[in-house]
């Protein structure tokens, strides 16, 4: 059975009745860790939930966009160089190292406090992961050190940062991939015009080579980079991999890939 995933309004619903567990003493980041005894969750002075955390198995998805940005896996499975730009509450990299054991993964987040937040109340299995304590739009990565996955989910206090809009962000994800490596970034459009507007930065970045997909009753826009050639993946083979990618992933991987096949047809 696929995860249930939980619309973000469940949270803002019951924040009146849950447990305050930490609060920015700075209204400067205004971030609250609340608990109601099933999830634990970040949420924003804006009342934006940042990540969550299913109590009773805390590797689970929770948010619905999650299982959009990993349709990476349908191209790469077993990524060994996973590299977060937001760690947020960790909800991607809980569940990445339950499922990928094997993976190393590397963080970069620019909040201090969310990093001080997830060591102390979203890491209960305390999991092995690099934090980078940066800005992505202020950080040269390392281009000597390749990644298979780069995963972009990072959002502003009110919008995407200045750098989502330019080039030079993409062009270094980019050259930190490794040959057949992939980015999968989160990114919470308020318009069309600004989904057009970042695609086509991406896009002359990755040589066309992206495909997207959105996130049902959600603003945000998935979108897949790849290094690789698109027209280089057999369609037929992606498809005979969801069945044991599903099981393995406990995601809707059918569903998802049935909407990427429909939204870039004429790329795979």
């Amino acid at each position: 059975m696929m995860n249930s995933l939980v619309d973000g309004m469940y949270f803002i619903r019951n924040a009146s009745d849950a447990t305050i567990l930490y609060e920015t003493p700075s209204d400067i980041t205004g971030l609250k860790v609340l608990d109601d005894s099933k999830y634990r969750w970040i949420q924003t002075k804006n009342n934006c939930i940042q990540s969550a955390m299913r109590l009773s198995a805390n590797w689970q998805l929770v948010l619905p966009y999650y299982p959009g940005l990993l349709s990476a896996l349908l191209f790469k499975q077993d990524p060994e160089n996973i590299f977060l730009i937001g760690l947020g509450g960790g909800e991607l990299a809980r569940y990445l190292n339950h499922c990928l054991p094997q993976a190393r993964l590397t963080a970069l987040e620019k909040n201090q406090d969310i990093i001080k937040v997830f060591q102390a109340h979203f890491n209960p299995d305390n999991i092995q992961i690099d934090i980078i304590n940066a800005d992505i739009c202020h950080w040269q990565m390392d281009n000597n050190k390749p990644y298979d996955l780069v995963v972009l989910d990072v959002y502003g206090d009110k919008a995407l940062p200045d750098c989502l809009y330019e080039e030079a962000l993409y062009q270094q994800c980019y050259k930190q991939l490794s040959d057949d490596g992939i980015l999968a970034a989160n990114l919470a459009v308020k318009d069309e015009q600004e989904a057009v507007l970042i695609l086509t930065k991406i896009r002359k970045v990755f040589n066309q080579h992206v495909m997207f997909l959105s996130v049902e009753d959600h603003s945000n826009l998935i979108v897949l980079a790849f290094k690789k050639a698109l027209h280089e993946f057999d369609r037929e083979l992606l498809r005979s991999n969801v069945d044991s990618l599903q099981n393995k992933f406990a995601i809707n991987f059918k569903g998802i890939a049935e909407e990427l096949f429909a939204n870039n047809e004429k790329l795979i």
